[in-house]
């Protein structure tokens, strides 16, 4: 019986492992274009934390509200989820309608020749 480390990886195992890659280098660009959008759309710590808390390691509102430095109750933490949330929402749609047109392969429309 040859060790794993003795035997040569089967071409699944090499896509498996390209995809599985692949897709968590993808979810890691995503996660750190929401931080920037998140740092832009607020400029306070514990309502970042708030938030990350809350999508990220799967906090409920309530949760959140009992850690001694966020200071808020579960409608506080709610409330700030709700405002960051649609912020970040609006923030990411319309930097991805601003390249729409890029990023679908295609020129943007011509202005030249109208009248202002």
């Amino acid at each position: 019986q040859k060790r794993a480390a003795d035997r040569l990886a089967e071409p699944e195992e090499v896509i498996d492992r390209y995809r599985s890659t692949s897709a968590t280098a993808e979810q890691d660009l995503m996660l750190q274009e929401i931080d920037r959008c998140v740092e832009r759309v607020s400029d306070s710590e514990r309502d970042r934390t708030i938030f990350w808390l809350y999508y990220q390691r799967g906090f409920t509102a309530a949760d959140i509200a009992k850690l001694p430095k966020i200071g808020l109750s579960a409608k506080g933490v709610e409330s700030c989820l709700h405002r960051l949330t649609k912020a970040v929402r609006m923030e990411v749609a319309n930097r991805h309608s601003a390249g729409s047109f890029w990023n679908k392969g295609k020129w943007p429309p011509s202005t030249l020749g109208e009248q202002r």
